[in-house]
């Protein structure tokens, strides 16, 4: 039985000619460089290995189906080719790891890359108490690092308590660390106690320095953390009256409490007082010096205790409503600013009283300065505000001399000689404090005043120069009054006006003087005298600056040359330069500061002159008017003075009295 072909089974394609081979072209060479004849054997073999290469090429381009007249590419396996695209990339990605290691290391000047800070702080600090920050440093490169260091900046109201590894250095707060090999860390435990302002902003800083590897020069890395003294230990309360009448007596009180288990040092309480109250005299208690209110000295406070402040005193006539107060308590800072550790407000509710009071000196009821010397003139004002009379009503005028900061007698810098009170005011000098009273018998509405009904005092009385060792000076007014009754009832009540502080502005002066003999008869001048047209006499010019009070700075002395005068260069001078500028034909002395405690400072130069023809028979000019500026530091203000033009005319010079008048030549 004869198989079938199956049906699906395709023919068989016609196979293509195949090419003839080229004509042998594997012919192969032979070289010899044996002169000799090769051996049988030898021929034999070599004739063996031609025949086995001629049967292997025969293969290759008789084998069956192959057309070598064409060349074409295989297909490639898709995972052959993905695993060679991968060996690929792998390797050039490795390549350019290495030329950047090689080629683009980075630089040692980016040296906080290398040694990395860090630190761990509390966002919200709480003043008085202990806190504690945590340091964390690290090697983080290839390399080692040398001279590695750690210091701590912490602000001026930081104290340190302690801190684990102690520092190397207490007093710059550093730790030395030395080598550190690659991966190296650790970190610094600092605790401390800041005593900062409430509600205010601060931080700390850790500075690095370390030498890299194979490096010449030292570099650093920096961390910084901030944070908010958002809590306080110190507690703080006002305790005040509810109400007070105006010229009534009241007492502010102002209460701390330390809750933390450590003692407080150099503590201070600063009260700001509401507007019109005049505080009683105390020695607990000092002025501020922008005069905001009043400091106390507090010392100490210890752990878990309390401690008040109060002061005493009375509104002063015409205040009247809801009125602040404000308090705090704090440290100093190392600028000398007051740090509030704790802050507290309250209001005191103010009645009207029932005697007004108004009080000005010279046009004004507020502190400034006067030159010393210039009179006060002072007017009192009363009036009865109350609905019903008052009696026996007193007003009482008080002077107060401070000299150097301490109170002295009103008769120091006042000339109670020249007093003018045209009420005529029944004055007393004994006390320290001098007063002018005046009461119903002076002034018989003072008796019984009715509602509305007012009246004025006028005063003037002159001030007094200061003298000699007095460094600051200045007079304090005070105006009192008293009402024994309102209606029918007795009250003894007293009110008093702001005082008022007259400040002394400098005494400096400036006295200009040309001589051309010394009091003790020797010259210093030279040529004719008389001076003569056409001929050139030579004076010497002295000024002197002299003062007792405040400390001037920036002083310049000024003044101009007439055209007949000439500079020669010669000069005397004990403080400061004295020089002449040609163009502007001025003479200038200059220096930066007068200290208090120097009274006077005096320069001399030669001022030379030839007078004109037309200066015959008068006297020739010698200097223009001389100008003085200067700054009082004391009270910030601007000196000015300016004194008159110098001539031939020396009356202060006895040789040269009577002798200034120009001559005619000979």
């Amino acid at each position: 039985m004869t198989a079938q072909k199956p049906e699906n089974k395709k023919p068989k394609t016609p196979k293509k000619p195949i090419p003839p081979p080229p004509s042998r072209p594997w012919t192969l060479a032979k070289f010899s460089f044996d002169k000799k004849k090769k051996s049988a054997a030898t021929k034999n073999s070599e004739a063996e290995k031609e025949r086995e290469i001629e049967e292997s090429l025969e293969s290759i381009y008789l084998s069956d189906g192959d057309d070598l007249t064409k060349i074409s590419r295989k297909k490639t396996h898709r995972v052959r080719r993905f695993i060679l695209w991968a060996i690929g990339l792998l390797a050039t990605t490795s390549a350019l790891a290495w030329a950047g290691l090689l080629f683009f290391q980075p630089d040692h000047a980016g040296g906080g890359d290398q040694l990395a800070l860090a630190i761990n702080a509390p966002i919200s600090v709480t003043i008085g108490k202990e806190e504690t920050f945590t340091v964390h440093w690290k090697n983080q490169s290839m390399e080692i690092v040398r001279n590695a260091e750690v210091r701590l900046s912490f602000p001026g109201e930081f104290t340190l308590t302690q801190a684990e590894p102690k520092p190397t250095s207490q007093e710059s707060k550093s730790w030395s660390l030395g080598i550190l090999s690659p991966g190296d860390e650790g970190q610094i435990k600092v605790q401390g106690i800041f005593l900062g302002e409430i509600g205010a902003q601060s931080a700390m800083q850790v500075i690095a320095t370390f030498r890299p590897s194979g490096s010449d020069r030292d570099y650093d890395a920096l961390a910084t953390a901030t944070f908010t003294y958002d809590q306080t230990v110190v507690e703080s309360q006002l305790i005040l009256p509810p109400k007070v009448v105006a010229g009534d007596d009241a007492n502010i009180v102002y209460r701390i409490q330390n809750h933390s288990d450590r003692e407080l040092t150099h503590l201070l309480a600063h009260i700001v007082l509401p507007e019109g109250f005049v505080p009683s005299a105390s020695s607990t208690w000092r002025v501020l010096k922008d005069g905001s209110g009043l400091e106390w000295p507090l010392d100490s406070l210890p752990a878990e205790t309390t401690t008040t402040v109060s002061i005493q005193g009375a509104f002063a006539s015409g205040s009247a409503g809801n009125l602040p107060v404000q308090a705090s308590v704090g440290t100093k800072a190392l600028t000398n600013s007051f740090l509030a550790m704790s802050r507290a407000e309250g209001t005191l509710s103010v009645l009207a009283g029932d005697l007004g009071l108004t009080f000005v000196v010279n046009g004004s009821n507020t502190d400034r300065t006067i030159q010393p010397g210039d009179p006060l003139r002072i007017t009192i004002g009363y009036s009865n505000i109350s609905p019903e009379d008052l009696g026996s009503v007193e007003v009482k005028l008080g002077f107060e001399s401070v000299v150097n900061g301490a109170s002295a007698t009103g008769t120091t810098l006042l000339n109670w000689s020249e007093l003018e009170d045209s009420q005529g005011g029944v004055s007393s000098t004994r006390p320290r404090i001098q007063t002018i009273q005046y009461d119903s018998e002076v002034i018989p509405l003072l008796k019984k005043m009715a509602p509305q009904q007012e009246g004025t005092i006028e005063v003037a009385i002159p001030s007094i120069r200061a003298a000699s060792g007095t460094q600051d000076a200045a007079i304090r007014l005070t105006v009192e009054g008293r009402v024994k009754t309102v209606g029918k009832d007795e009250v003894n009540r007293s009110i008093r006006t702001k005082p008022v502080l007259l400040h002394y502005r400098t005494d400096a002066d400036l006295a200009v003087q040309a001589n051309y003999f010394t009091e003790e008869g020797a010259p210093v001048g030279s040529g004719p005298l008389p001076p003569v047209a056409g001929e050139t006499t030579a004076y010497r010019v002295t000024w002197k600056l002299e003062k007792h009070l405040h400390e001037l700075s920036n002083i310049n002395v000024s003044a101009v040359l007439p055209q007949t005068a000439a500079w020669s260069g010669k000069t005397l001078v004990n403080a400061g330069n004295v020089s002449y500028d040609e163009a502007s034909r001025t003479v200038t002395w200059a220096l930066n500061r007068m200290p208090a405690p120097v009274s006077e400072l005096e320069v001399s130069f030669e001022v030379q002159i030839t007078p004109a023809e037309l200066d015959v028979g008068r006297f020739a000019q010698l200097l223009g008017e001389t100008h003085v500026e200067a700054n009082d530091a004391d009270v910030s203000e601007q000196l000015t003075r300016s004194k008159p033009p110098l001539s031939t005319d020396l009356q202060n010079d006895e040789g040269a009295r009577g002798k200034g008048v120009v001559r005619a030549r000979e």
